[in-house]
C-alpha cells in the first residue's frame, strides 16, 4: 500500500506542473473524483484524441484514493495516451511539450500502472491474477515474471492433485513451461503406472497402443514379453517377435527362441544368431599357445584364441560341447566371448539355454545370452517349461524368462500329468499347470487341492486325503467322490473297496453292482459272489464266464472250473475246455514261457501259450523251449524240435547253449560242435572248447592247444597254429603266435598288421571300430572300416571325442628339443590341428584323469 501511495503521489505531482489540468487536479486532489471525471470525459468528448485529457483519466483511475480507481484502466487511458501521442506531428508534440507533456513522462506514467498491475496480482497470488496480468498488460516488463508464477502455481496445483488429467490440462494449458518436462514426464509415469495396477497383458497392450510417445513404452514391452512368453511355449516367443519387430525386448525373445526351438519354419534369423549358431555348431578341442588356452572346432578353425589362463578340467579331458566356457579365473563366456558371468563352479547347464553359476555361497541363475534371471539360488531343475528353483530348502516355480510365478515356500515341486504339484508338511497342493503362466498376467493361482497323495493312472488321477480316496479327471472335476473307500485305478476300470467290491468305468458291470471280492488280473477281472465267480475280458469288455466254482491264475494262463469242465483262457480272449482232472505242464525255457503241454495216452500235447493253438504231440521224457523251437529230451539225451514237431537234431546231445548270430552251441561226449538255424548246417561236436565266430562266416576251433580256422565244410582240415585268438569284425580278426600278434583279413587270411606287441579295442561309439596298437614301442591306429589311420610312428594316441565321428589326439616326444608335437585327427586320419608345445603348455593341457 505504501508502494501505491507513492506511486500516486508522483501521478499528482506530475499532474500538478500541467497547467490544463489544474482544476481537474484540485478536484481530485480535494477528493472529488467525480467531478473530475466528468470534466475530463467533457474535454475528450470535445476532443477525442486530447492526449493531455487521456493522460489525465490514466492518472485517474490508477490512484488508490479514488474509490473507482481501476489499475486495467489506468492501463488503458495509458496505453491510448502513448498511441495517440504518436500519431501527433511535430508541431503538435511542441505544443504538448510546452504542456510538459511527452512521450517520456507518458511511458513513464504507462510503467507505474504496469508496477501497480503487477503488484496486484502478486498480492492477489493466484493462477488466474497472474493470467489476467500477462493477458490485461501485454507489454508489462513484468509480463514473464508473472507467466513464470502463474505456471509455478498451476503445476504446484497439479502435482498436489498428481492425476493423468490434471498434468494433461497442465500440458494443454501452459505450451512451453519451465515445468512441461517435468509434467510430461509425471503424465507418463502416471500412465504407466495405471497400466502397471492392472498388471494384466490387455492393460499393457492398451497403454502401448495409446501412448505412442511415452518413453516407457519399453518398459510395457518387457512386461509384454514376460508375460506372453509366461508359459514357455516357443510360438509364443515367435509371436511377440512378429508383433513387436522394432523392441529391443525382440532381440531377448531372439535370443530365447534360439535356444528353445530355431528350427521353427518363420524362425527370426539374425546376422549375428546365424554366426552362433555356426559357433554353437559341433564341439571344441582345447589348444595351448603362449601359456594361455584356445580352442579350435572340429574343422580345425580357430574358435576362441588362446586367451584363458585357466580353463575347467573337463574341458582338458574330452570335447567342449556346451555353448558356454568356463574359466575358474575369468568367469563364464560365450562361444562369441561375450562375458556372460563371474567365475564361478561348473555352471549346471539345462536344455533350455539356462544355466546355474554357483559361488561358494549362492548361485544365480543367467540365461545363454547373459541375462541374468534369478539371484541367491541354489538348485534349479527343469519342470516342463517351467524352471522349478531352491532358495535354501524351499522350492518355487518361475517363467523362463525369469518371472517368480510360485514363491519359494515348498518342500517340493513336481509335474504329475497336467498339474504341479507342491509338498509342504507332507501335503500335496495340486494346482493346474495351464494356471501357472496366467500368474504372470495377474490371474491367481486356484485353490488348490490338497491331498496326501496324489498319482496318474492313465487319463485320470487317484488322489488321497486321509482315509478318504477319489477319482479326478484333467480338470480336477470328480469321477469318483472323495469318501471312505478303497480304490485300485487300472488303465480300463478302478476297483472300488467299501464294505463291499464294485467297479467304474466298466460297461459290462452296473457301478451300483456289488461283490465280496474283485480281482484285477490283466487282461482279466475275476468278481466273486458267494462261492460263484465271474471272468471278464477287459480288451473286449465281455463277460467270458458266469458262476463258475473257481478260477484262478498261473503264469499267463486263467483257468476257471464249471460243472465238469475246466477252462482255459489266453490273454487274446481265446479259450479251450479239458476234462475237469486234466493236468497242465509247462515247457521250461531260460527266457519267457512259450508253451505248456497236457499228456494224454502217454504222448505229451504241446499247445502255444499265447493263442492255445495245438502243435503236436510227443513220447519224449522232459520237453523244454528255446526260443521259438523246442528241446526233447530222451534217455538224458537232448534234441531239437521246430515248434511244429519237426525234427532238426537227433536227441543225441549232452546240452545245447543258444550264442550269438542265431546259433547253437553243442556238447556232445565232452566235445564242441555248431547248428546254425538260419542255414541248417551242422558242425560236428569235435573240437575240445566252444567254437568261436571270427564273422558271420568264419569260425575258429580249439584242438591240441591252439586255435585254427574252421570251415562249415567237413571237407576242409583245420590248422590249428594260433595260442589266443580274439575276433573284432566280420573281416578282420587278431590272432597271437610266438609272443605276437596279428590282424588277419579272417576270409583270405590276408595278414593287414604283423609284430604287434600288444592292442586295445577303443570304445568310440562309432560305426567303425578301432584299435590303438604298439608296433617297437611306437603307437598306430587302425580301423575296421578305413584301414591304418595312423601309422605306428607316435608316443601316445588316445580317443578325445567319442561317437559317431570320433576324435583322437596323438603325441610325438621331441626330447632333444623339449617339444611336444600334440596333434587331433578324425576318423580317416587327417589332421584338424597341430602344436608344437613346450614343457609349460605341454603341462597346462595336460589331461589328470
Amino acid at each position: 500500500m505504501r508502494l501505491l501511495a507513492g506511486l500516486v503521489l508522483l501521478f499528482l505531482n506530475g499532474y500538478s506542473q500541467v497547467m490544463v489540468l489544474k482544476s481537474p487536479r484540485q478536484l481530485m486532489e480535494k477528493g472529488k473524483w467525480k467531478p473530475a471525471f466528468d470534466l475530463l470525459k467533457r474535454n475528450l468528448n470535445k476532443d477525442s484524441l486530447d492526449v493531455v485529457s487521456q493522460y489525465g483519466l490514466a492518472v485517474w483511475y490508477a490512484s488508490v484514493r479514488n474509490p473507482d480507481a481501476q489499475v486495467d484502466s489506468a492501463y488503458r487511458w495509458a496505453k491510448k495516451s502513448l498511441v495517440t501521442y504518436s500519431r501527433k506531428n511535430a508541431r503538435e508534440r511542441d505544443r504538448l511539450r510546452r504542456d510538459e507533456i511527452d512521450s517520456t513522462r507518458l511511458a513513464s506514467h504507462k510503467l507505474r500502472v504496469d508496477s501497480l498491475g503487477f503488484e496486484r496480482a502478486r498480492t492477489q497470488h493466484t493462477v488466474a491474477a497472474y493470467h489476467q496480468f500477462a493477458v490485461g498488460f501485454p507489454g508489462a516488463r513484468q509480463v514473464p515474471e508473472a507467466i513464470e508464477l502463474r505456471n509455478e502455481l498451476a503445476y504446484a496445483e497439479a502435482l498436489r492433485l498428481n492425476t493423468e488429467m490434471a498434468y494433461a490440462n497442465y500440458l494443454a494449458q501452459y505450451p512451453g513451461s519451465a515445468r512441461e518436462a517435468d509434467a510430461r514426464g509425471r503424465l507418463h509415469r502416471l500412465q504407466f503406472e495405471r497400466a502397471s495396477r492392472v498388471g494384466t497383458l490387455e492393460a499393457f497392450r492398451d497403454f502401448w497402443l495409446k501412448y505412442p510417445e511415452n518413453p516407457f513404452r519399453t518398459a510395457a514391452e518387457k512386461h509384454l514379453f514376460e508375460i506372453s512368453t509366461a508359459d514357455g511355449e516357443p510360438e509364443h516367443f515367435l509371436g511377440f517377435i512378429n508383433d513387436f519387430p522394432a523392441s529391443r525386448w525382440s532381440r531377448v525373445a531372439r535370443d530365447f527362441l534360439f535356444h528353445l526351438k530355431p528350427e521353427l519354419p518363420d524362425f527370426p534369423w539374425t546376422d549375428s544368431l546365424r554366426l552362433e549358431q555356426r559357433l554353437n555348431e559341433g564341439y571344441l578341442l582345447p589348444f595351448a599357445a603362449g601359456g594361455k588356452i584356445g580352442f579350435v572346432n572340429e574343422r580345425g578353425d580357430v574358435v576362441v584364441p588362446a586367451q584363458f589362463a585357466d580353463v575347467t578340467t573337463d574341458y582338458l579331458c574330452g570335447p567342449v560341447t556346451l555353448p558356454i566356457l568356463v574359466s575358474p579365473s575369468a568367469g563364464v563366456f560365450s562361444r562369441q566371448l561375450r562375458h556372460l558371468t563371474n567365475p564361478s563352479a561348473s555352471p549346471q547347464w539345462l536344455s533350455t539355454g539356462h544355466f546355474l553359476a554357483l559361488t561358494d555361497s549362492t548361485g544365480e541363475l543367467y540365461h545363454a545370452s547373459g541375462r541374468l534371471l534369478l539371484r541367491d539360488v541354489e538348485e534349479v531343475e527343469l519342470v516342463e517349461s517351467f524352471l522349478a528353483f531352491r532358495q535354501g530348502n524351499k522350492w518355487g516355480v518361475a517363467s523362463l524368462t525369469g518371472v517368480e510365478l510360485m514363491p519359494p515356500a515348498w518342500e517340493q515341486v513336481q509335474v504329475v500329468g497336467e498339474f504341479i504339484v507342491t509338498t509342504r508338511l507332507g501335503k500335496r497342493h495340486i494346482f493346474p499347470l495351464s494356471a501357472l503362466a496366467a500368474v504372470a498376467n495377474r490371474q491367481p493361482l486356484p485353490a488348490p487341492l490338497v491331498a496326501d497323495d496324489f498319482r496318474q493312472v492313465g487319463d485320470r488321477y487317484h488322489v488321497r486325503n486321509g482315509a478318504l480316496e477319489g477319482v479326478v479327471d484333467a480338470r480336477l472335476n470328480e469321477i469318483i467322490p472323495l469318501d471312505r473307500q478303497q480304490l485300485t485305478l487300472h488303465d480300463q476300470l478302478v476297483v472300488v473297496k467299501k464294505e463291499r467290491y464294485a467297479v467304474r468305468g466298466f460297461s459290462p458291470v452296473d457301478p451300483a453292482r456289488s461283490f465280496d471280492q474283485l480281482l484285477v488280473q490283466p487282461p482279466w477281472l475275476k468278481a466273486r459272489e458267494g462261492t460263484l465267480f465271474h471272468l471278464y475280458h477287459m480288451p473286449s469288455q465281455r463277460l467270458c464266464l458266469y458262476q463258475a466254482d473257481s478260477v484262478w491264475f498261473a503264469r499267463s494262463l486263467t483257468f476257471a472250473r464249471k460243472d465238469d469242465s475246466l477252462h482255459l483262457f489266453f490273454a487274446g480272449g481265446q479259450s479251450l475246455r479239458f476234462p475237469v482232472d486234466a493236468e497242465f505242464h509247462w515247457v521250461t525255457s531260460a527266457d519267457s514261457v512259450g508253451f505248456f503241454y497236457t499228456v494224454d495216452k502217454l504222448k505229451k500235447q504241446i499247445f502255444d501259450i499265447r493263442t492255445g493253438e495245438r502243435l503236436f504231440a510227443t513220447e519224449a521224457d522232459q520237453v523244454q523251449s528255446m526260443g521259438g523251437h523246442l528241446i526233447i529230451i530222451r534217455n538224458g539225451k537232448k534234441g531239437l524240435l521246430t515248434r511244429e514237431g519237426k525234427v532238426i537234431l537227433s536227441p543225441e546231445y549232452d546240452h545245447f547253449v543258444l550264442v550269438a548270430n542265431n546259433r547253437l552251441s553243442l556238447l556232445k561226449d565232452q566235445k564242441f560242435g555248431l547248428y546254425d538255424f538260419a542255414t541248417g548246417r551242422v558242425i560236428k561236436p569235435i573240437f575240445e572248447r566252444n567254437l568261436i565266430q571270427v564273422s558271420m562266416h568264419e569260425l575258429m576251433g580249439f584242438s591240441q592247444g591252439k586255435f585254427g580256422f574252421v570251415s562249415w565244410d567237413s571237407r576242409t582240415k583245420p590248422v590249428f597254429e594260433f595260442d589266443d585268438v580274439i575276433p573284432w569284425s566280420d573281416s578282420l580278426v587278431w590272432v597271437k603266435q610266438d609272443q605276437r600278434w596279428k590282424l588277419l583279413e579272417s576270409r583270405s587270411r590276408r595278414i593287414v598288421l604283423a609284430n604287434v606287441q600288444r592292442f586295445s579295442i577303443l570304445n568310440t561309439g562309432s560305426p567303425s571300430s578301432f584299435a590303438c596298437f604298439d608296433i617297437d614301442d611306437y603307437k598306430g591306429l587302425f580301423s575296421t572300416q578305413h584301414g591304418m589311420v595312423l601309422a605306428p610312428t607316435y608316443h601316445a594316441i588316445e580317443l578325445f571325442v567319442p561317437g559317431s565321428s570320433p576324435v583322437f589326439r596323438a603325441e610325438k616326444n621331441v626330447e632333444e628339443a623339449g617339444i611336444y608335437i600334440v596333434m587331433y585327427f578324425n576318423e580317416r586320419g587327417k589332421l584338424i590341428y597341430r602344436m608344437a608345445l613346450e614343457e609349460v603348455d605341454y603341462e597346462r593341457l595336460y589331461c589328470d584323469d
